[in-house]
């Protein structure tokens, strides 16, 4: 596993960041993408720490996710791991909520949650502009002081909001980045500040088990399965394109999409969504991280601005089944 020392938190974190949406549990209303039980959720959280994953990101609104890592954390030395959390959001089918007295709940429940004294990163969770972070970024500053947060970051709703939120000076930027969704390179990036990707492969799209496969179905606990059909098939032919097109026959269109975004010196870490001890086995060699030549990256770069990968219509889309 490949690290990078933070200066903010003095110790190295992972460039990997183990995405905990993925383990906290699924629900009609709330769906991720399957259930698993909590000894498995375990065991996936002990497999990664082995493989060398310190960096662990996870919300409130992420089900049961923050007390699973908390379990995960109980009678481990805590300085070994980096932990993010974020606030004004609790769960996905009600309103954001960034007002103090909501955030200092969200806080006192992340610390007891995820069973410890501090929290390393706190990001505000897809806030619409500044006024939603203005509200309680001057006491996330206090408790910076007072040690209880470490840093504070900021999970962009697009990756085109961050010209919006870059003179707060926060420490990280979390926003989509992966073949299909390059709106990050655009991004004029102040020096200092820390990018984390997430949905590097696409919600699993610019994954072999998907850009494979010839038909598409989406178990009632899969957020996919919500949908439109337009979308899942305009996705589905553009990894299947770049499959064809950019993947060599020694390699996979994983491999390819994680050696993009680290090979374009835009992002520091990168959020991963894990569902089983198999899916860790790709991340125990560090191929991932070599980086593709200059020639690759613009062919990449070139296919991402000649297409369109998001469907509009004015009509009524249609909710794959």
């Amino acid at each position: 596993m490949i690290y990078e020392y933070s200066d903010i938190l003095k110790k190295k974190v992972s460039k990997i960041c183990f995405g905990s949406w993925s383990i906290g549990g699924a629900t009609i209303k709330n769906p991720s993408y399957k259930k698993i039980k909590l000894k498995k959720c375990l065991s996936i959280l002990e497999k990664s720490y082995k493989i060398g994953i310190n960096f662990f990101d996870t919300s409130p609104a992420y089900g049961k996710s923050e007390r699973i890592i908390g379990k995960f954390l109980k009678n481990k030395n805590r300085e070994n791991f980096i932990i993010a959390t974020k606030i004004g959001c609790e769960n996905f089918q009600q309103p954001l909520k960034f007002d103090l007295k909501n955030v200092k709940k969200q806080i006192n429940n992340s610390l007891k949650n995820l069973n410890t004294n501090y929290i390393d990163i706190i990001k505000f969770h897809s806030p619409s502009g500044l006024d939603d972070v203005k509200k309680s970024l001057n006491y996330l500053k206090y408790l910076k002081k007072k040690k209880i947060i470490r840093s504070i970051g900021i999970s962009l709703k697009s990756p085109l909001d961050y010209k919006k939120f870059s003179n707060l000076k926060l420490d990280y930027y979390q926003m989509n980045y992966n073949l299909i969704d390059q709106r990050a390179m655009s991004i004029k990036k102040n020096p200092m500040d820390k990018f984390v990707a997430r949905t590097i492969f696409n919600f699993g799209f610019l994954t072999d088990e998907l850009a494979g496969k010839k038909k598409l179905k989406f178990n009632k606990f899969d957020h996919r399965s919500m949908w439109s059909n337009e979308q899942v098939l305009l996705w589905h032919r553009h990894a299947n394109a770049i499959k064809k097109k950019f993947v060599s026959k020694n390699s996979n269109i994983k491999e390819l999409s994680c050696r993009f975004i680290f090979s374009t010196n835009r992002i520091d870490h990168a959020i991963v969504g894990f569902t089983s001890l198999n899916d860790l086995k790709f991340f125990e060699s560090d191929n991932i991280f070599q980086k593709l030549k200059k020639n690759q990256i613009t062919k990449l770069i070139k296919y991402y601005k000649n297409n369109t990968f998001f469907y509009k219509s004015r009509k009524r889309q249609t909710k794959l089944n």
